[in-house]
């Protein structure tokens, strides 16, 4: 999602972040958050909400997973990249799926979406209640233009398109885990700690998928309309993405990186 919508803007007015309440690294005191971020018209990052706490007039957008099989790819992805924070310990021997959501190695396992989305400064320790979750569904409902569900992706790519006005939104699909989910036993009593793991997540999730359904109705979006898009997506999208891509690259350069002093670095030069 966030190539589709760095093709849609300037990439001079694109601001990448992984800290939503210090977007700027390393910024002087001089520097005011607010007033810098403001030069942007597009913000990115995989991160917690909570960026509107600097920015007062932010629309998020979002995307979300089913719990089970977020959990499902988060191992795998875990085990298989080396650099990951949680390699060492899933790849311990006879470290199983099973040792995995039922451990607290990680606030990812444990209602991770809810977390994310909360808008919470300790929202990888709080204890995630009915209160909490009320705070999320509020919090969408008011800040949040639109999230997007990955299992009915293509259909919230039109949605988004018609939220924003976007050009017809191709993409090349990346970051496909090798792997499938015959490789793990999902025996009922780890499915039925999974659940009541993520019941937060779960209820959520339902929520956003039952909203994705009213956008679609909403702007007539239909099963065929979706399917052609999915067909030329399949034959052609990749090549129009990766030429918007090398575009954008080569006329305006990158986005600036507030995550880094080299972005910084950029940034003050613009």
């Amino acid at each position: 999602m966030h190539t589709v919508l760095k093709q849609q803007y300037s990439r001079r007015k694109i601001l990448i972040t992984n800290d939503p309440r210090n977007p700027v690294f390393g910024a002087s005191k001089d520097i005011d958050p607010a007033q810098y971020c403001q030069k942007f018209d597009l913000i990115l990052g995989h991160c917690p909400v909570g960026i509107h706490e600097v920015l007062d007039e932010v629309n998020y957008i979002s995307c979300v997973r089913n719990p089970i099989k977020r959990l499902v790819s988060h191992y795998h992805y875990a085990r298989q990249l080396p650099n990951h924070y949680l390699y060492n310990q899933l790849n311990q021997k006879g470290f199983g799926f099973k040792d995995y959501v039922e451990s607290d190695m990680s606030s990812e396992i444990s209602n991770g979406m809810i977390r994310m989305l909360c808008g919470r400064p300790d929202f990888k320790k709080c204890q995630i209640d009915d209160s909490v979750f009320e705070e999320t569904v509020s919090l969408a409902k008011e800040r949040f233009r639109f999230i997007a569900t990955t299992e009915r992706f293509d259909e919230c790519m039109l949605i988004l398109q018609k939220e924003l006005g976007l050009t017809t939104p191709y993409y090349a699909r990346k970051k496909v885990g090798n792997y499938t989910q015959s490789q793990l036993e999902l025996t009922p009593d780890i499915v039925a700690i999974m659940r009541e793991r993520n019941k937060y997540d779960q209820l959520l999730y339902e929520l956003i998928d039952d909203e994705v359904t009213r956008k679609s109705e909403q702007y007539g979006i239909t099963v065929d309309l979706v399917n052609d898009f999915k067909i030329k997506n399949q034959k052609f999208g990749k090549w129009i993405h990766l030429a918007r891509e090398l575009k954008g690259r080569l006329t305006l350069g990158n986005p600036v990186n507030g995550s880094t002093p080299e972005g910084m670095s950029v940034s003050g030069k613009s």
